[in-house]
C-alpha cells in the first residue's frame, strides 16, 4: 500500500459517521426518479459544504458541483428508482409505505459524496 492510499485510508474514519447517516436518511426518505427533490437537497448541500459551485435544478432534480482549481474528474450519479414494496419492517427501512427503491441508489449517492 502506497503512503498516499494510507493517507486517504486514515481519513475515512473522520467522515464515516456522516456518510452512514446519510445511507440511512436516504434509505428512510425513498423517491421516485425524477421526484427525488429531497435527495436532491441533501447532495447539493453536502456538496457545497465540501466547497464546490453548485447549480441545482438540471433537468429538474439534477446537480452539477465544481470544484474550482480541480484536475477535471467528472464523477456522476444516478438517482433514478422504481417502486416496490417492502414486505418486511426492519430498523432502517423507509418510514413511508410506498415508494421502496433499491439499494444502489443511496449507495451512489453516498459513494459520490465520499470521493
Amino acid at each position: 500500500m502506497t503512503d498516499r492510499n494510507r493517507a486517504v485510508l486514515s481519513g475515512l474514519a473522520g467522515i464515516r459517521s456522516d456518510l452512514e447517516d446519510l445511507y440511512r436518511d436516504l434509505h428512510r426518505y425513498p423517491e421516485l426518479g425524477l421526484r427525488e427533490h429531497r435527495t436532491a437537497k441533501k447532495a447539493s448541500d453536502a456538496l457545497r459544504d465540501l466547497g464546490y459551485e453548485v447549480t441545482d435544478g438540471i433537468g429538474g432534480t439534477g446537480v452539477i458541483g465544481v470544484l474550482a482549481n480541480s484536475e477535471g474528474v467528472a464523477l456522476v450519479s444516478d438517482r433514478r428508482s422504481l417502486p416496490t414494496r417492502c414486505f418486511r419492517p426492519a430498523p432502517g427501512r423507509s418510514s413511508r409505505v410506498e415508494p421502496a427503491v433499491r439499494p444502489s441508489r443511496r449507495g451512489a449517492i453516498t459513494s459520490l459524496l465520499d470521493t
